[in-house]
């Protein structure tokens, strides 16, 4: 008989933790997951920009709208990024058209995010660890930008675990997502 204990929110997923007690291979664990204090609904809005079928620059396109956004929220922004290389792109083309501070985390920036914890309205620009584990308390982050999700890179065990399921969405919901 063993004891553990796991406080985490990725354990739960859609709301239970099935998904990682199937994973672990527990039999009967006793879970309790607390319902969160934040109200979404009311502190949160949701903003998903349109995208052209056009031919465009990308990198050009999300530093117009990251600008926008950091305009309107005066800075106070965490920029999550899936590719280093367009981190550096974007940040570049930030420079000097954005009226705060500008921060770049790659793969060791400890240093940078505890200088965005002390600048009051800086922008940081993250890839990599600082998808999570990270806390900013009060309002250094007011602005999440989201450039991609994080989505699994494929490989031979997850091309397996693909053809189990009838379709590319019942594989997201029970694979990728409970995951991420």
């Amino acid at each position: 008989n063993r004891t553990g204990a796991g406080c985490e929110d990725r354990h739960a997923v859609y709301g239970n933790f099935t998904h990682t007690v199937q994973r672990i291979g527990l039999n009967n664990p006793q879970t309790f997951r607390a319902e969160s204090p934040f109200d979404y609904k009311r502190n949160c809005i949701l903003y998903f920009p349109k995208r052209t079928s056009t031919p465009f620059d990308e990198v050009e396109w999300l530093s117009q709208e990251i600008e926008q956004l950091v305009q309107v929220c005066h800075g106070h922004a965490l920029v999550l990024f899936t590719s280093y290389d367009q981190m550096g792109r974007v940040q570049q083309r930030l420079q000097g058209r954005v009226a705060y501070p500008l921060l770049t985390a790659r793969r060791n920036g400890q240093l940078f995010v505890q200088a965005f914890k002390q600048l009051s309205n800086a922008v940081l620009f993250a890839a990599g660890p600082c998808w999570e584990g990270v806390d900013f308390p009060g309002d250094r982050v007011s602005l999440l930008i989201i450039i991609r999700l994080p989505f699994p890179v494929p490989d031979p065990v997850s091309d397996a675990e693909k053809a189990k399921y009838p379709d590319l969405h019942s594989y997201i919901q029970a694979e990728v997502i409970p995951t991420m």
